[in-house]
């Protein structure tokens, strides 16, 4: 029998800020997980496509771009993305912009 698990998460964020423009991150693995300054970040793959290929350089400006991610003191967003990991499940979700902040605000499992 086949468990389908479903769970949404909403950074703490203001009413005017969900408001703005964001970007969907396409359904996929998390992949290549790693820290960077207060920040943990991924890639969201399905198939051969990142769906966070296009982010700019992290907020710590240690890496090229290319991931998603969230702040370390996100612990709930930080544990979805390890259980989705762990146990396989596919990711999807939102950043406020591809283009200049990868930061991610909503997370659905």
């Amino acid at each position: 029998m086949y468990k389908k698990i479903v769970a949404i998460a909403l950074c703490s964020v203001g009413l005017s800020s969900v408001a703005l423009a964001s970007d969907p991150i396409a359904a996929g693995s998390v992949a290549n997980l790693t820290n960077r300054g207060d920040y943990v970040l991924f890639e969201v793959v399905s198939g051969q496509t990142n769906s966070c290929a296009n982010c700019p350089p992290d907020p710590a400006g240690l890496g090229p771009g290319g991931y998603c991610w969230v702040a370390t003191s996100q612990t709930l967003e930080v544990q979805m993305i390890l259980t989705a990991m762990a146990h396989g499940l596919l990711f999807s979700g939102r950043v406020y912009s591809l283009a200049t902040d990868c930061t991610v605000y909503q997370i659905t499992l």
